[in-house]
């Protein structure tokens, strides 16, 4: 009952147990492919830029060149910009400064596509794809069929891969006892005893499968002693562990629908949060925490706006408690912003995460007194005059 309370929707947040294992793709012959892609942005309006996927014996790594820039985490989480050569728009390292050759994104995605038939066509036999992810929020999987829907590539894709696969769940409960967090730098450190880099999706694709190798034959490793094949006895078995923590891609396209409703009750709070734009980017951010929560609740902004009219702020307060916020922080900034907004006595106030730092005038500074700041004070009561010195010690002068 405690992760249905958990917010983001509700459909993502129930990764584990037997409720989990009961929407899994039923027993059958797949093929395992992890995928991972660079964006623009983790909202599900931006944009894919990067899309890699990998097996041990067929790689797929594409740069797509994006309609919108990179935001400065996106920038530096994947070590790529876009920047304007002349007339042109070209996506750049932040390595070596190169332009990366790049596609758009309908042609890449058609080469994805292509791929996954070739790689499913060599599989021996294989019923489907499993495509494998690692995010312990996900949408890596809705960005993807957001895509492909916008090009009408659905039914296409859903002819090839019959699920997906969060690896970060089957970390978490595989490592829950001896790790805290389920990244996967640590995982590549705590698993594989491995430094590996993870700004490019192609090189966390590899790592992924590394990862799900190693969790997937953990617990049957004396199965490759048995008859036949090593490799093909550990592989099966991966499959079948990989296959338990999976979901059919009817079942993502169901919570993608529901994703889609939660954008739209975000878009009626615009008047609300609109003059946030002009904050620095990390309240921006705070911003659209709090923007996220009200609407992955059941209200919009009308519904909200009702309720203010008839019950003022008490009725807020009630319709805030029914999101069960855990973080009184995020209530208390929730319940200014809204009250500000619909007060009309008030001006509309947003909570500033960043602390003002103190500047101090540099010419006060110098000749502040030592009480203040630990530096001496000059003296101003003697003079570097020889002639008012002489006057003052009785020296008679001409």
């Amino acid at each position: 009952k405690a992760k249905k309370m958990v917010k983001k929707p509700e459909s993502e947040k129930t990764p584990e147990g037997k409720k989990q294992k009961s929407k899994c793709l039923p027993t059958g012959k797949y093929c395992l492919i992890t995928c991972d892609m660079d964006t623009t942005g983790r909202r599900l309006i931006d944009e894919i830029c990067h899309i890699a996927a990998y097996t041990p014996t067929s790689q797929f790594s594409q740069y797509i060149m994006p309609y919108a820039n990179l935001n400065p985490s996106a920038r530096r989480r994947h070590n790529i910009r876009v920047t304007t050569d002349g007339r042109f728009r070209v996506l750049r390292s932040n390595i070596n400064n190169r332009v990366i050759r790049t596609k758009s994104e309908i042609s890449a995605l058609m080469d994805f596509l292509s791929w996954l038939e070739d790689v499913k066509s060599k599989s021996d036999g294989a019923t489907g794809i499993i495509l494998i992810f690692h995010e312990p929020k996900k949408m890596v999987s809705y960005m993807l069929l957001e895509a492909l829907q916008r090009y009408h590539l659905l039914g296409k894709f859903h002819e090839v891969v019959k699920g997906f696969a969060n690896n970060h769940m089957l970390s978490e409960e595989k490592c829950s006892t001896t790790l805290k967090s389920f990244n996967l730098r640590v995982l590549s450190r705590v698993l594989l005893d491995r430094e590996d880099q993870i700004d490019s999706a192609a090189k966390r694709a590899k790592l992924i499968w590394d990862i799900a190798q190693h969790l997937g034959q953990g617990e049957q490793k004396d199965l490759a002693a048995g008859t036949g094949d090593p490799n093909r006895v550990i592989l099966d078995n991966m499959i079948e562990v990989i296959r338990q923590y999976s979901h059919p891609t009817s079942i993502e396209l169901s919570e993608l629908k529901e994703l889609r409703k939660i954008a739209e009750r975000s878009t009626t709070f615009q008047p609300i949060f609109s003059a946030a734009s002009k904050m620095n980017y990390r309240d921006i951010q705070h911003i659209n925490v709090l923007r996220s929560i009200l609407a992955e609740g059941k209200s919009d902004y009308t519904a909200m706006k009702t309720i203010y009219e008839t019950d003022g702020k008490q009725g807020l307060i009630n319709e805030l408690a029914k999101l069960k916020i855990s973080r009184k922080d995020q209530l208390n900034d929730l319940l200014e912003i809204l009250d500000s907004h619909f007060d009309p006595k008030r001006t509309a106030t947003f909570p500033n995460t960043k602390t003002p730092k103190k500047t101090k005038n540099k010419k006060l500074s110098k000749t502040a007194s030592s009480d203040e700041s630990g530096a001496v004070s000059p003296d101003t009561t003697t003079t570097t005059s020889p002639l008012k010195n002489a006057v003052d010690n009785g020296v008679k002068t001409n």
